[in-house]
């Protein structure tokens, strides 16, 4: 069983469309919700999910994006929900600084504005359990102690 951690932007909160995502995530991939729970990220917080991105040039707009009220942290498991979800979610990528998006990312952009970030997904179970333990210390360690285990 692999585990990941979905983090919704403020902006999906906001819009409503935290819980209309999971469900359009769960028709492609059958998942077992283990934790939900609502948490103010901070700039130290965005840098530590996605150190490989500090150094890109759009990597303020995400510290925007991801600090600017309060997000969703869902931890979700499914056997391989890691490449599911990222096939799912879509990519994003420039071509001639002009924003091209696909898959859920695209679905939920709406009425023409500029590109928000959707949502995060880890990408192991070792950035799952890094983020999980980061962002909710005694609430992570309760899970431990009902069973959870992310290996």
């Amino acid at each position: 069983m692999d585990y990941t951690a979905l983090v919704f932007t403020p902006y999906s909160v906001r819009m409503g469309i935290v819980s209309i995502i999971l469900s359009d995530i769960k028709k492609i991939v059958p998942y077992k919700m283990f934790y939900q729970g609502q948490v103010s990220l901070r700039e130290k917080d965005v840098k530590i999910i996605y150190p490989k991105l500090i150094k890109k040039f759009y990597f303020p707009k995400i510290i925007q994006c991801l600090t600017g009220g309060e997000a969703r942290f869902v931890l979700v498991a499914a056997p391989k929900i890691h490449s599911k979800i990222n096939r799912l979610k879509g990519k994003f990528f420039y071509v001639d600084g002009v924003l091209i998006i696909d898959g859920l990312r695209r679905q939920y952009q709406k009425n023409g504005l500029d590109f928000e970030f959707i949502f995060h997904s880890t990408d192991s179970n070792a950035e799952t359990d890094e983020i999980g333990r980061h962002l909710f210390k005694e609430k992570y360690q309760i899970m431990f102690q009902r069973g959870l285990k992310i290996q």
